[in-house]
C-alpha cells in the first residue's frame, strides 16, 4: 500500500471509530467507572501495553494498536512472511508481559486472529477452503479437544480470575484457530436464512452497540430486577437487547450525518481557499 492509501486508512478509521470511542470513555469516567490514570492510557491507546485496560473498551484499544502495525502486514505477501512476522510479535508481547507483568496477553491472543483475517482478505481460496465442510468438521474435533484441555487446567482457579497465563495462551490460540472454520460455517447458514436487510441493520448498529450496552444494560437493571432466570433473561433478551440496538443504529445514524456534514463543509471551505 502507498503512504497516501496509508494515511487515508488511518483517517477512514479514526473517524469511524475513534470518537464514539473517547465519548463512551468518558461517559465510563463520568459514572465512575475508570480512574484518572485509566482514561487518560486508554485515550491515549496504550492500556493494553501498561495494564491499565478498561472493562469492554480495552479490546476498541487492541484494534488500534493492530491498526498501527496494519502496514507490516500489508507490506508482506507471502504466506511463510505473515506467519514469521506473527510469531516474532507474539513472542515479543510474551517476553515483555513476562519481563514487566504490564503488557495484557489478550494482545497475543488476537494478533493471530487479526493476521489470520489479513491473509483471508488477500487469499479467496484460503477462505473457501476454510469455509469448506471437511475443515469444519475437524475444527469441531480441535475445538473440543482444545477446549476439554482448558477446562483441566484451571481446574480450581475461579473462572473470573484475572488475567491469561501463558498456559491458558498456549491452548487458547489454536483454539480460536479451529473455532474459525466453525464460525464460517455458521455464518454462511445465517447469511441463507437471516434477511439480508436484518443482517444490514445489526451490522451497522454493531460498533455502538458494543460501545453501549453496558449503559443499557445498567439502567434496565436500575429500572427493573426480575426474579428468577428465565423472567431475567426474557426481560433482558426480549426488551432491554431490541432497546440497546435501536438506541445504538440512531446514534450511528446521527454520528454519521455530523460527521458528513462535516467533512463537506470542510472540503467546500478547501474549495474557496
Amino acid at each position: 500500500a502507498s503512504l497516501v492509501e496509508t494515511g487515508a486508512f488511518y483517517r477512514r478509521r479514526l473517524l469511524r471509530v475513534y470518537p464514539m470511542f473517547l465519548a463512551t470513555l468518558t461517559g465510563f469516567a463520568c459514572a465512575g467507572v475508570v480512574s484518572v490514570r485509566q482514561y487518560i492510557h486508554s485515550a491515549l491507546l496504550v492500556s493494553m501495553l501498561v495494564g491499565t485496560p478498561v472493562d469492554t473498551l480495552w479490546f476498541i484499544t487492541m484494534i488500534f494498536l493492530f491498526y498501527a502495525i496494519a502496514p507490516l502486514y500489508l507490506r508482506t505477501r507471502s504466506l511463510g512472511k505473515v506467519v514469521a512476522l506473527t510469531a516474532a510479535l507474539d513472542g515479543g508481547l510474551i517476553v515483555a508481559h513476562v519481563l514487566t507483568g504490564l503488557v495484557d496477553l489478550r494482545l497475543a491472543l488476537y494478533l493471530p486472529v487479526f493476521a489470520t483475517g489479513v491473509l483471508f482478505a488477500r487469499s479467496p481460496a484460503l477462505w473457501r477452503n476454510a469455509r469448506g465442510v471437511p475443515v469444519g468438521g475437524l475444527s469441531v474435533i480441535a475445538l473440543v479437544v482444545s477446549a476439554w484441555i482448558f477446562a483441566e487446567t484451571r481446574s480450581g482457579r475461579p473462572w473470573a480470575s484475572p488475567p491469561l497465563t501463558c498456559v491458558d495462551l498456549a491452548i487458547s490460540v489454536p483454539a480460536m484457530f479451529a473455532s474459525i472454520p466453525i464460525l464460517m460455517l455458521a455464518a454462511r447458514v445465517l447469511m441463507a436464512t437471516v434477511p439480508a436487510r436484518v443482517v444490514s441493520a445489526v451490522s451497522y448498529s454493531a460498533f455502538a452497540m458494543y460501545l453501549l450496552h453496558r449503559f443499557t444494560f445498567k439502567a434496565g437493571v436500575l429500572l427493573y430486577r426480575p426474579t428468577g432466570l428465565a423472567a431475567s433473561l426474557l426481560y433482558l433478551y426480549g426488551l432491554v437487547l431490541p432497546v440497546t440496538w435501536i438506541l445504538s443504529y440512531a446514534v450511528q445514524y446521527l454520528y454519521d450525518a455530523a460527521l458528513e456534514r462535516i467533512l463537506a463543509s470542510r472540503s467546500a471551505l478547501l474549495r474557496r481557499a
